[in-house]
């Protein structure tokens, strides 16, 4: 519903019928139009787009074994996550944003997420730059997009399906 209203506010004419998806399953229509969804807890985000790659992620912030992740992050990232005032908070900043990386470029969780290292919440994958932006919804929550443009308008839309 999320995905179809969006592209009736862009005036888009894309069915669901036309989706494809690549051979890691991200969804993706032939033509202009780059879009990528995440949910978790109450929320659902859509990322989309005429001119930029996108992904989005977003997680609801909750207790989870640390240490069970630490294979996921670089060292200096662990550093991070491990010395910060809100272990939690730091942990799903560097996850969503890793997340929506790897959405984007279209390999999620099939590529190894410690490899994905932002610096001034940016990457560069393959010669080309990547951008991370974080999404303010709730502070329960952590959301991130990432764009191959770095000065993408973004526009938040609350939309209730109730």
């Amino acid at each position: 519903m999320l995905l179809l209203t969006a592209l009736k506010e862009l005036k888009l004419d894309y069915p669901l019928a036309d989706l494809r998806y690549t051979k890691f399953k991200r969804p993706y229509f032939d033509g202009l139009v780059d879009f990528n969804i995440s949910h978790s807890g109450a929320y659902v985000v859509c990322g989309i787009s005429l001119d930029d790659k996108l992904g989005v992620d977003i997680e609801l912030i909750k207790d989870i074994s640390l240490q069970e992740m630490q294979s996921q992050f670089s060292a200096q990232e662990w550093l991070e996550i491990v010395g910060s005032s809100d272990k939690l908070r730091a942990f799903y900043t560097h996850w969503t944003r890793k997340e929506a990386f790897l959405k984007a470029v279209g390999l999620g969780l099939s590529y190894s997420p410690d490899k994905i290292n932002f610096i001034d919440n940016a990457i560069t994958w393959k010669d080309e730059p990547w951008y991370c932006r974080e999404v303010v919804l709730d502070h329960s929550y952590a959301c991130h997009i990432v764009a191959n443009k770095e000065h993408s308008e973004l526009i938040i839309k609350n939309i209730c399906f109730v």
